[in-house]
């Protein structure tokens, strides 16, 4: 099936409003209640010897189970939270929420940009509707919440995956995406999303194979991961650190070029890491939250509350030794 709803025009609202109504102000809410750790404690049960990173930051109890995670760089660092129940919200990187919750009935999401739209910044975040169409989650001026709005980007069958990336600077692309569909599972279709007249533009630029899991783009390539797994990316100036998450809820990193290595995590003093982590995403260089090495999200429960937890990523470094 082909889908040709391609105007940027709200799918599904949270208000009665477009895109064109004027600013607004928000009261934040949510968040982390106590100081962070300098250096947590190692919680019982991890193994001394793999690589172990701390949770050091959450937010409060969540809405329901999370079904994926999505981050934003740039001047605007922003996390997406989408629920397996149907809904989205977004959280600053002080795990604080900054609109309210969107009712909109999501299977996918990732990563996403700020952008420059005419005379509003708004974050956007690529991801794939419950009908298997792609559309963008947008936020930002004059909007009082997530919106979700079509992308002009046909497709042959339901889209079940997708991943993005900012492309590199100069170009006339805001977002790179990849996705593929249930009628061709093993090929990632990959292009470029732009902005023109006011509208989303979408150029298809390259076909590849991919078996089982999750992907990345790198520098405009795609890193595909295997059996299942999901992937992220760590990317510093001076490295990029590959993180898989797989079905077991298992964490395994390394070095972009590198081999696999076992990773766990480890309690901070008022934080409990997930005891099986469910989504990830992550940030190389995020604006906000005091995280100079990047930052690690993951959703899951401890023992008594679902929530998203915030790791630092320093650590990695340790893979470049």
């Amino acid at each position: 099936m082909q889908f040709k709803r391609w105007r940027l025009v709200p799918g599904q609202c949270v208000v009665n409003a477009g895109l064109g109504l004027g600013l607004f102000f928000l009261a934040a809410c949510g968040g982390g209640t106590e100081e962070r750790p300098e250096d947590p404690p190692s919680a019982p049960g991890i193994q001394p010897d793999i690589l172990t990173l701390p949770a050091v930051w959450a937010t409060n109890e969540l809405e329901g189970r999370v079904k994926d995670l999505a981050l934003a760089g740039g001047g605007a660092s922003t996390l997406a939270v989408v629920y397996e129940d149907r809904g989205v919200e977004l959280f600053n990187l002080d795990a604080e929420r900054i609109a309210p919750s969107a009712p909109l009935a999501l299977r996918d999401i990732s990563e996403g940009a700020l952008v420059d739209f005419g005379d509003a910044a708004l974050v956007v975040f690529p991801a794939a509707a419950d009908d298997g169409s792609l559309v963008a989650v947008v936020y930002g001026d004059g909007l009082v919440g997530p919106q979700q709005v079509d992308l002009p980007i046909e497709t042959d069958s339901e889209v079940i995956g997708l991943c993005s990336a900012r492309p590199a600077p100069g170009g006339a692309a805001i977002l790179q995406i990849g996705y593929w569909t249930a009628s061709d599972w093993d090929s990632l279709i990959i292009g470029d999303l732009r902005i023109e007249d006011s509208e989303f533009a979408w150029t298809e630029t390259q076909t590849v194979p991919r078996e089982e899991g999750g992907c990345i783009l790198l520098d405009g390539e795609p890193v595909l991961a295997e059996g299942g797994a999901d992937i992220t990316a760590v990317a510093r100036p001076d490295a990029t650190y590959l993180v898989t998450l797989e079905e077991t809820g298992a964490l395994k990193a390394r070095i972009s070029g590198g081999d696999d290595q076992p990773m766990g995590l480890r309690d901070g003093i008022s934080i409990r890491a997930p005891i099986r982590p469910t989504a990830i995403a992550a940030l190389g260089v995020p604006r906000g939250g005091g995280y100079p090495e990047g930052v690690i999200v993951l959703s899951g429960a401890d023992s008594y509350r679902d929530q998203v937890v915030f790791v630092d990523a320093g650590g990695l470094s340790a893979l470049s030794e």
